[in-house]
C-alpha cells in the first residue's frame, strides 16, 4: 500500500510539470520494406531473437534485413486475419491467435503448423474460433481470451482447454472479452469488450467486476478494457477507451493518469508497456504514445519529471501513424511500435550517429525550430553553431534543387556517387524461381562490403523496381535473374547513361568501383562543361542588359560596391548578384551599372 500511494504521488509531481518531448528517432518500416500489411496488431521476439509481426493480412519474420511472409495459401498459418502472437519462451513455437480460424502452433525450426479448433463433438475443444489475445501462465501454459465465449486455459501437455466463461462462472457479467492477464498470485484480469475489468480468483473461482460509473472519481475510467498489464513492481496498469488508469490491489480502486495529467479522454489505450529504463509507454487511438517516467520504486526528483508524447510529425522523431496498437521491446532494448496503416516504426537503443532538431508548432518547444525550412548554418565569434534562416546559400533544398537543375532528368535524379546515401541496389528478376533471391542476398552482401549497398527484394515487378531506383537516383542498379545465374553474370545499369554492360560474379564487385569512380568523373566533368558554356562577361551596362535578356546563365561583371547599384540592376533587369568568387578577376576598372571604380567581379543571374 505505502508502494502504491508513493508511485500516485509521484505521479501527481509528474503531470504537474506536464510537457511534449520527442527525443525518440524513429525508423519506419512498412509494406515497401516487405511488411505483409501496414496493419500491425502484435509483437513478439521467438527464442533465437527474430522478430515477429502479425498483422491484419499474415505473419510476418524479421532477420534483421528482411521481412518473410507467412499466409494462409502457404499453409504457415490458418487465417491471414490474426489478433495476437506469442514467443514460447522454451519451445521453437510462435502461437497464433486468428480471427475465425482458432490458434495456431507454428515450429519454426521444423515449420510445422499444428492448428487447434472448435470440435462440437470433444468438450476439450477450442471453445470458439475467434481468438482475441494469448498471454502465458504462471505455469508456463497459455491464457486465451476469446470475442464471445470468455476465457479459455491451454494445458500444452495434454492440448486440452479448460473454459472460464458465464456458464462455470456465474458471476462473469459478459463472455465478451478483450484480454487476459494473470498476476501470479493466483488471479487472473479480465478485460471485457463492454463490461470493464473482472478479478477471478482461480482457487475459489470468486469473481469481481468493475464498472464504469461517471460519479464514481476512483471507478475504473471506461468499459471497453483493451489491455491490462503488470509492470515490474507488480502495478496493474488499465486500458480503456477512456484512457488509463492505475489499479490499486488492497483499496480496489482506480486511479484515471488521463485526469492527473490533463490528457484528452476520448481516445483508446491499445497497449501499455514496462520498457527497460522502467518507462511506462501507452499506444492510443489517434492520440500516439504517452510515457510515463517511473523510475525504479522511488522516483527523480521533481523537477526532473515529464509526460513524454510521441505523435505524427514531419521529421524523423514523429510516428508514421496517429494510431499505435502495440507496444515492444527486443531483447536488444530497442523498441517496436506497431500501427494501424503506417507499418512499424522502430526505435534504436543506440541513438543515431546525427542529431537533429526539428520544426514543432507547440509554442516554446525545447529545441525546436521556428520554421521548417533551413537554408544555411555558420558559427558566431565564440565558435558556437548557429541556426541562420536570412541567408540563401545552405544545404538545404538549394542543393537539392541544384542536383536536379544540374544532374536531372525526366526519369528524376541522378545523384553523383560519392554523395548518394545508396549507391548500388541489386534488384532480382523473376524473384519467385528458384535460387534467385539467395543469389541477389549473396551479391548484395558482398557489394555492401565495399560500397553503400541495398536490395529491393519486394513484391513489385521489374519494371516498377527499374522506374524507382531511376526516380531515387542511385548511381548503379545490378540486374540478376535466373539466366544471369545459369552465365555466372550480372547486369551492371549506369543511371547517368543507362548504359549496360554484363559482368561476370567474380569481376562485379572491381566493375562497380569502377564505374562509380568514372561516374563521378564525367558527371563533374559535364556539370563544369556546362556552367562554362553558359558563362559569360560583360563589361558595360548595355551588354550587361543584352546577356541577360537573351542568354540564359550566369554573367561576369564588375561591381562597386554600393547597394543602389545592386538594386538597380534587379528592379531594371530582374538580375541580382549570385556570388563574389575568392579568385577574383578584373575584367574592367570600372562598375558595370555606374560607371565608378570597380571593387568586386561578381557572378549575376536571372531566377526567371
Amino acid at each position: 500500500m505505502q508502494m502504491m500511494k508513493s508511485l500516485l504521488t509521484s505521479l501527481v509531481l509528474i503531470f504537474s510539470s506536464f510537457l511534449y518531448s520527442q527525443n525518440y528517432y524513429v525508423k519506419q518500416l512498412g509494406i515497401e520494406q516487405g511488411l505483409s500489411n501496414n496493419s500491425v496488431v502484435n509483437i513478439t521476439q521467438d527464442k533465437d531473437g527474430f522478430l515477429w509481426f502479425a498483422t491484419e493480412e499474415g505473419l510476418n519474420k524479421f532477420d534483421g534485413n528482411r521481412f518473410i511472409n507467412y499466409y494462409k495459401h502457404t499453409n504457415h498459418i490458418s487465417g491471414n486475419e490474426l489478433n495476437s502472437i506469442y514467443a514460447d519462451p522454451t519451445e521453437p513455437i510462435i502461437w497464433i491467435a486468428t480471427q475465425r480460424a482458432g490458434m495456431n502452433a507454428y515450429n519454426y525450426e521444423k515449420d510445422e503448423l499444428t492448428v487447434f479448433t472448435h470440435d462440437d463433438s470433444n468438450p476439450n475443444s477450442l471453445i470458439t474460433n475467434d481468438v482475441t489475445h494469448i498471454s502465458p501462465a504462471s505455469d508456463g501454459n497459455l491464457w486465451l481470451s476469446t470475442y464471445h465465449r470468455g476465457i479459455e486455459y491451454f494445458n500444452k501437455n495434454t492440448g486440452e482447454f479448460t473454459h472460464y466463461n458465464t456458464t462455470t462462472l456465474p458471476n462473469l457479467p459478459s463472455n465478451n472479452v478483450w484480454t487476459v492477464v494473470e498476476d501470479g498470485n493466483g488471479k487472473i484480469y479480465i478485460g471485457h469488450v463492454e463490461h470493464g475489468m473482472s478479478i477471478v480468483s482461480l482457487k475459489t473461482k470468486r469473481v469481481k467486476n468493475f464498472k464504469y460509473n461517471p460519479d464514481n472519481k476512483n471507478g475504473i475510467p471506461g468499459n471497453h478494457v483493451h489491455c491490462i498489464y503488470k509492470d515490474s513492481t507488480d502495478n496493474i496498469w488499465i486500458g480503456t477507451e477512456r484512457g488509463t488508469a492505475l489499479f490499486d490491489t488492497q483499496t480496489e480502486q482506480f486511479f484515471s493518469i488521463n485526469q492527473i495529467a490533463n490528457i484528452p479522454s476520448t481516445s483508446t489505450v491499445f497497449d501499455i508497456r514496462q520498457m527497460d529504463n522502467k518507462k511506462i509507454w501507452m499506444a492510443t487511438e489517434l492520440n500516439g504514445i504517452f510515457i510515463v517516467d517511473i523510475k525504479q520504486q522511488l522516483f527523480l526528483p521533481q523537477n526532473q519529471f515529464n509526460l513524454e508524447h510521441l505523435t505524427v510529425g514531419s521529421n524523423n522523431y514523429s510516428l508514421s501513424n496517429p494510431t499505435a496498437r502495440c507496444l515492444f521491446q527486443d531483447s536488444f532494448k530497442n523498441i517496436w511500435i506497431g500501427t494501424y496503416g503506417g507499418g512499424i516504426n522502430f526505435i534504436g537503443h543506440t541513438p543515431p550517429f546525427f542529431k537533429s532538431h526539428s520544426y514543432s508548432p507547440i509554442k516554446d518547444y525545447k529545441n525546436s525550430l521556428s520554421n521548417r525550412v533551413v537554408l544555411s548554418l555558420c558559427t558566431d565569434k565564440d565558435n558556437k553553431l548557429k541556426y541562420v534562416h536570412q541567408t540563401s546559400w545552405g544545404m538545404t533544398t538549394r542543393i537539392i534543387g541544384a542536383l536536379i537543375m544540374v544532374h536531372g532528368d525526366d526519369s528524376g535524379l541522378v545523384l553523383p556517387p560519392r554523395i548518394a546515401p545508396t549507391q548500388v541496389t541489386v534488384i532480382p528478376i523473376a524473384a519467385h524461381k528458384e535460387g534467385v533471391m539467395d543469389k541477389a542476398y549473396a551479391l548484395k552482401e558482398e557489394l555492401a562490403k565495399n560500397f553503400r549497398t541495398t536490395i529491393d527484394d519486394s513484391d513489385k515487378g521489374p519494371g516498377f523496381k527499374f522506374a524507382e531506383a531511376e526516380m531515387r537516383g542511385i548511381p548503379v542498379r545490378i540486374e540478376v535473374g535466373p539466366k544471369d545465374i545459369e552465365a555466372g553474370q550480372a547486369v551492371i545499369v549506369r543511371r547517368d547513361t543507362r548504359e549496360k554492360i554484363t559482368v561476370s560474379f567474380e569481376e562485379l564487385s572491381a566493375k562497380v568501383g569502377e564505374i562509380l569512380e568514372t561516374m563521378q568523373k564525367e558527371m563533374l566533368e559535364r556539370a563544369r562543361a556546362h556552367r562554362d558554356a553558359h558563362t559569360y562577361t560583360a563589361t558595360n551596362y548595355e551588354e550587361f542588359k543584352d546577356i541577360l535578356a537573351n542568354k540564359p546563365g550566369f554573367v561576369k561583371a564588375m561591381w562597386c560596391g554600393d547597394r543602389a547599384c545592386e538594386d538597380k540592376v534587379k528592379e531594371e533587369l530582374s538580375a541580382t548578384s549570385r556570388c563574389m568568387p575568392f579568385e577574383q578577376e578584373e575584367l574592367s576598372d570600372v562598375c558595370v551599372c555606374c560607371g565608378k571604380p570597380a571593387k568586386h567581379m561578381v557572378y549575376w543571374g536571372k531566377a526567371y
